[in-house]
């Protein structure tokens, strides 16, 4: 075997193991990351991190005219920061892993731009459905129950 054939059988062999990790990740690890994603995107005021974890067929309020962006945009700009802390998180998995079901308590605590501290404590219920991306990767979105 030439050098050049070993070296195309190891990216091959390293493209193929990327691939499996992308598609065979444990659904609670995808979940996880999903939600400290929203986290992430909420701490730092990220627009198009925040609206890119809704899945494509996410229900949200039938009669509203607004899309996620436009809702997430108008109530970003009215902080300088924000803080999302969950504890007792449980998750659970119907239809053979494609849909999950959070049920966590949270305290959210945003500073608005006049200075003034707002903090929320409850617990909130909402839905991931499975969402592959380009065919190769897994990912847990927010599908419904999320309030943007």
């Amino acid at each position: 075997m030439t050098r050049a054939r070993a070296v195309v059988l190891v990216a091959f062999a390293a493209f193929a193991a990327v691939i499996a990790t992308g598609c065979g990740a444990h659904p609670e690890l995808l979940v996880e990351k999903t939600l400290e994603a929203r986290q992430k995107a909420l701490a730092s005021l990220d627009v198009e991190g925040y609206v890119a974890l809704f899945h494509p067929q996410y229900r949200y309020k039938p009669d509203s005219t607004q899309t996620i962006r436009s809702q997430t945009e108008q109530r970003f700009t009215k902080y300088r920061t924000i803080q999302l802390y969950t504890t007792n998180r449980r998750v659970t998995f119907e239809q053979d892993g494609e849909i999950a079901s959070v049920v966590q308590e949270f305290t959210l605590q945003a500073e608005m731009l006049d200075g003034q501290i707002v903090r929320h404590a409850d617990t909130e219920y909402f839905k991931l459905k499975r969402h592959r991306r380009w065919g190769l990767f897994t990912e847990y979105l927010f599908y419904e129950g999320l309030s943007v």
